[in-house]
Formats: C-alpha cells, structure tokens, sequence
C-alpha cells in the first residue's frame, strides 16, 4: 500500500503492515512538487532534450551550465521559490509549478517520473532485502544502516533500470533525487543556524556518498558506458548544487534578520509570491509577475 504523509522530510518510508498484509510505503506530500520543480530546473540548466527516441540524453557539461545560469535568472527564481516552500513554509507541496519550455518539457517530464521511481524503487529496495520486517534484528548501529541504505540504493537502481527502460533514466532519477535532498536540506540548515553544514545522519550516508556510491554501480551496468553514466550524474547535481550556492545568501540574511518569523504563514497565493520576492529581493533577480507561473510551456518570459 502507498499513501502519503506530511513529513516535512523530502523522503519516502518503508513500514512493515499488520500480520500479513504486505507493508506500507509513506511518501512525503511535498515529494511531488520537489520532483517536478527540481526536474524542470535541472532540465533548463542542462539544456536537456531527448535524441533517439529517448534512448539517450542530450544534456550541458558543467561550464556550459555555469554560464546557463547568468543567462536564465527566472531558473534561479523557480527554485528558490521550491526552497523556500520546504524550508519556510514546512514543506515543497505549496511551491509553485513552472512549466518548462517546449524543447526541455519531455526531459523534465521524464525526469520528475524517474526522481519519483526511485524513491519508491529504494523503499522497494528495503522490502525486498528486509530491513523493514518486524522479524529481523535491527540494524545495530549508523554504519549499519548506512549500509543498509546504500544497498537499498543499489537495488531501487536496479528496479528503475527496468522500469525506466533506461539506465540512463535510472541514474538521472537517482542523482537528481540524492541531490535536491542534499541541496534543500543544506538551505534548511543555513536558514536555522546561519551555517551551511549539515550535521550527520545515523540512518543515512551523505547524499553526495550514495551518489558516487551509484555512480559506481551503475557505471558498470549493461546498455551505458561508464564515462556517459558519469557525466550524467555530474551534471545533474551540478545543476542542483550551483542553484542552491546561487539562493543561499537569500537564507543566509534571513537567518540574520529573522524573516520571516517562526510559523510564518501566507494568507493567499498572492501573499506568498510577496513574501518570495521579499526574501530573494537581495539576490538581484528581478520578480516574477504573477501572470508568469500560468503562461503555457514555451511562452517567452
């Protein structure tokens, strides 16, 4: 059974069930939103398009997504509005949806169904290896849950391999979930304590660990040379993690100034759009008009 559940964690769990009845996977409300808005971000800034029918990907390296960024500030908008969902307002579920435009949309779209096939995939994963079950003795201790994690990683990977019909598909999802985490957990710090260094976890590796952990897995895996593999998984946490340097000195000098106060929340649409466009005023994007977010994909902007 699947169901969803607010959290406040971009994450999805597994429960064992009632005596006999399978087991319970929970997913985040917010997971959704953070799937869609992280895809059409990262597929912007990559320039990401299909060739081949979708069995391979087009996509920017690194610089050319560095320059990407001056050039396209409206990306840098859309995600600071997902951030500021999650880390103000408790959760991505009330961020907004921007719509890509017509040469990225398939890749977004296909992104956002991989982001969320892995993390049902992984919690598969804890299922099939049963990390889960009521019969087994827990895990004795942080390294043995982590590794734990990372061997549900491998096998949710596995399952996208098949289910994607593509390990290229299955690395994206798993790069692009692994490091929106990373990237929207470290914006949640930042904005707490002014300090921009996630503390450990004793359930779960560092994100940027399951993703060379992945990486390295996957590499090897029938139908994707290795360097392509490589390539694809850099790119997209690069994308990630350099919109989240660009929007962090937002979240910095909130965390200063105490803005927005604790519980802060927005009447209407329109008084949180205000609240976004005050707290990133400092970045010096400019604004959204309102109108924006509902043109159809491919308006210009």
């Amino acid at each position: 059974m699947i169901g969803t559940l607010r959290t406040q964690e971009i994450n999805a769990q597994a429960r064992t069930g009632p005596a006999d009845s399978g087991h319970l996977v929970v997913f985040d409300d917010g997971l959704f939103t953070f799937a869609a808005a992280t895809s059409s971000t990262a597929a912007q800034l990559m320039d990401a398009r299909t060739v081949d029918d979708g069995s391979a990907l087009q996509f920017l390296r690194e610089k050319r997504i560095r320059e990407r960024i001056s050039t396209h500030p409206g990306v840098v908008v859309q995600f600071a509005d997902t951030a500021f969902s999650h880390v103000v307002l408790g959760s991505c579920a009330f961020a907004t949806r921007y719509p890509p435009p017509t040469p990225n949309a398939p890749v977004a779209d296909r992104l956002a169904d991989a982001v969320l096939t892995f993390a049902l995939a992984h919690e598969y994963g804890h299922v099939i290896l049963r990390h889960v079950d009521l019969d087994q003795p827990p895990s004795a201790g942080p390294a043995e849950r982590h590794a734990e994690e990372l061997a549900a990683d491998r096998v949710g990977a596995d399952i996208c391999r098949t289910a994607l019909k593509g390990s290229h598909w299955a690395i994206a999802g798993a790069c692009l979930f692994l490091s929106g985490v990373l990237a929207l957990d470290g914006l949640a710090v930042l904005f707490q304590t002014g300090r921009l260094t996630i503390p450990p976890s004793e359930s779960h590796p560092p994100a940027d660990a399951r993703i060379a952990n992945l990486l390295d897995w996957l590499a090897n895996a029938p139908g994707v040379p290795a360097e392509y593999a490589r390539q694809l998984g850099r790119a997209i946490a690069y994308a990630i993690y350099q919109l989240a340097a660009e929007v962090a000195p937002a979240f910095e000098r909130a965390q200063r100034a105490g803005y927005p106060p604790a519980g802060f929340r927005p009447a209407t649409e329109l008084e949180q759009h205000a609240a976004l466009m005050s707290f990133i005023a400092p970045l010096g994007l400019g604004a959204l008009e309102p109108t924006t977010r509902i043109r159809p994909p491919g308006a210009n902007r």
